[in-house]
């Protein structure tokens, strides 16, 4: 049986016209704000009783635990668990949960040209090699912190870098973007540090480049800081002479929250989080029902996850 019309509220009419434009705003490529806020509240005066934020920030994850917004995205999802065990930068246990992920397997990539000698991350250090690295210009992106943690793990520095003669850019673009891996073809830089490696690893390796492998020895310490190695397929990448260890960027579902998931989908972006607020009804409010209903039955199951190095799924809610 159909059920009755029921025309929509003037509050709710104006409020979906003015999400609608900004969507198509931001989804102009070369549109400059493309990051979005979005606050919620009773019609009429009063506080912004919710708010979500789309991220790629650690910042977010502050923001969540300190309930400046209920709901962030974080890109990728790997500095959350840095934050959930409370290691790395993070003084203590950041009490926040993941609700929702995009699945998209990705790896930290330590690209070098092969005439630098290098074999591995921790030959930089033991080497004092003087390193010409291009990094992502975005200063407040999370690869940075993985790189650090990565490189921290390993006995060295980006100042350690510069400080043996090397250089440090930041530099605009994805590495596989023309004018970034330009840099190292024109012989600019010699080496790119960054993620997205799967549309960089054929140009890379067409250069003389190669793939560093994370040492043995720094593995158990990414572990056990929340990151973890995960190997780079030959099988998968042919251009490359092996398979390579590295640090993954990936993300698992967890198997709930589908609601949550489609959420994710819509934004159509890799390696997406969705960081919520712990307060049952704002997670009912935002439209997520399955995932406020089951969050206290699955607190144990993140928890074994997180706690077993296996940290990246994608559903998040603090405790």
């Amino acid at each position: 049986m159909s059920q009755p019309f029921e025309s929509p509220r003037p509050a709710t009419i104006r409020s979906k016209l003015m999400l609608e434009a900004v969507s198509e705003m931001v989804s102009q490529r070369g549109y400059p704000y493309s990051q979005a806020k979005v606050s919620l509240r009773p019609q009429g005066p009063g506080p912004w009783a919710f708010a979500l934020i789309g991220s790629d920030a650690p910042e977010a994850i502050d923001q969540v635990a300190k309930r400046e917004v209920d709901v962030a995205i974080i890109n990728p999802s790997t500095v959350l668990n840095i934050a959930y065990l409370g290691k790395g930068p993070y003084k203590g246990p950041i009490p926040v949960r993941t609700i929702g992920v995009i699945p998209s397997r990705d790896w930290f990539g330590f690209a070098v040209k092969e005439s630098t000698g290098l074999t591995s991350v921790g030959d930089i250090g033991r080497k004092h090699f003087p390193l010409r690295v291009s990094l992502r210009e975005q200063r407040d992106h999370s690869v940075h912190l993985v790189l650090e943690q990565v490189l921290q793990e390993h006995g060295f520095s980006l100042s350690d870098i510069t400080e043996w003669g090397g250089q440090v850019s930041y530099d605009p673009g994805l590495p596989a973007d023309p004018a970034r891996i330009g840099r190292a073809e024109s012989g600019e830089v010699d080496a790119i540090f960054d993620e997205a490696v799967s549309r960089f690893i054929p140009p890379a390796v067409k250069l003389g480049m190669r793939f560093l492998p994370i040492d043995k020895e720094a593995a158990p310490k990414l572990v056990d800081i929340g990151l973890r190695p995960d190997m780079l397929p030959k099988s998968k990448f042919p251009m490359l002479p092996a398979d390579v260890q590295m640090s993954a960027l990936l993300n698992v579902v967890v198997p709930d929250l589908a609601r949550a998931i489609r959420i994710a989908a819509v934004a159509r972006t890799q390696l997406l989080d969705f960081a919520v607020g712990e307060r049952k009804q704002i997670a009912e409010h935002a439209g997520v029902e399955g995932a406020a209903r089951r969050f206290l039955q699955v607190q144990a199951v993140h928890k074994e996850l997180f706690h077993a190095g296996r940290g990246h799924d994608g559903a998040v809610s603090p405790q």
